[in-house]
Order: structure tokens, then sequence, then C-alpha cells
């Protein structure tokens, strides 16, 4: 997932990404109220949504760069949401600017996206795909067998483990009657000293 920020100097990478990607734009401006309120929560979205491996962009353009963009950038008001498809638009989002909604709303926009390449993919790859599947599968079996390997060593240590107490269990004992015989023996040596 790309996260960018519109400036002078990155206007035509980020041209570039938004011909060729799904997008969500935040049009914003400095002198807007609305936009303000949405910049803390708008910061949160893009933070978390940095971390994820699915395909996409999610700028911030200011009002200022608009003019540089090579989109569908024909705007209403501040702040504007806007979901593109290669620099056209698909939707303006109207509803609610809290961070639960906006977070669902851009995890719906990039979930779909991420479902239709997958399609997209399978599609054309056919017999790749196939061979990957097969490749998972040998990894998954590989993986459990490496599991239960572990768990019979582990049950191997545990039978030593416990045998291992047995045993000094048992010297113990030994010892403990040795020492019990000695002072019976000690015993009967001193009864037989003091008659």
């Amino acid at each position: 997932m790309r996260i960018i920020n519109s400036t002078y100097n990155n206007s035509s990478f980020l041209n570039n990404l938004l011909q060729k990607n799904k997008a969500v734009v935040f049009f914003v401006a400095p002198w807007c109220g609305h936009c303000q309120r949405l910049e803390p929560t708008l910061n949160k979205l893009m933070g978390r949504f940095s971390t994820l491996r699915n395909d996409g962009v999610i700028a911030r353009i200011n009002e200022g760069e608009i003019k540089n963009m090579n989109i569908d950038k024909e705007i209403q008001g501040f702040p504007t949401i806007r979901v593109l498809n290669n620099g056209k638009k698909e939707q303006d989002y109207n509803g609610p600017r809290d961070e639960e909604s906006l977070n669902r709303f851009l995890y719906d926009v990039f979930k779909e996206n991420q479902e239709m390449k997958t399609i997209n993919i399978s599609k054309y790859r056919g017999k790749k795909n196939k061979t990957k599947k097969a490749k998972k599968s040998v990894k998954t079996k590989k993986v459990k067998k490496s599991v239960k390997t572990k768990k019979a060593k582990k049950s191997v240590k545990t039978k030593k483990a416990k045998k291992s107490v047995k045993t000094k269990k048992a010297k113990k004992s030994v010892k403990t009657k040795k020492a019990k015989k000695r002072i019976k023996t000690r015993k009967k040596i001193k009864k037989k000293k003091s008659n």
C-alpha cells in the first residue's frame, strides 16, 4: 500500500501511481475547518494502512497541488474523498468522517481491489496457479511433519525426564532406607553399651 502526501516535487510520481492503481484520494485545503478536523483521523488511517501489503494508493492532495494532477479532479468542496481507478473517478465518499467509518470504507475499497486482482491473476496464470498450490501443499505437509517431529522429540525428552525423576526418587529411597538401617544399628549398639 502506498501512502503519499502531494508536494510539488512528487507530483509526477504521484500522477504515475494514480494512473496505474486503485486509489483513495483526500482533497484537502489548509483553510478548511472540516479538513483541519479530519487531519488527525487521516494521519491515523494513513499510518494504519501503510503496513498493509494490498495494492493501492492513499493520497492526500492539497488544494495548491490539484492543478498539477492528471486525474479526475473536478471537486465541489473540501474535503472531498474520492475513489479513483486508473485516474478515473469511481465514486465520492459521502458517509460519516469518523475514524471507524473511514477505516471500514478504505478497507472495503482495497479488499475489493485485492479480490479483483486475485481473480484476474488466476484467470491468466492457469497452470502456474495450480503449481503454486501444489508447492504450497508440499510446504504445508513439510511444516506439519516438522511439527510432528518436534512433538515426538519433546515427548521423548519428557519420557526421559520422567524416567530420570523416577530414578532419582528410587536412589533417594535407597539412600533413605540405608540411613534408617544405620540409625537402627547405632541405636542397638548404644543399647548394648549402656547395658
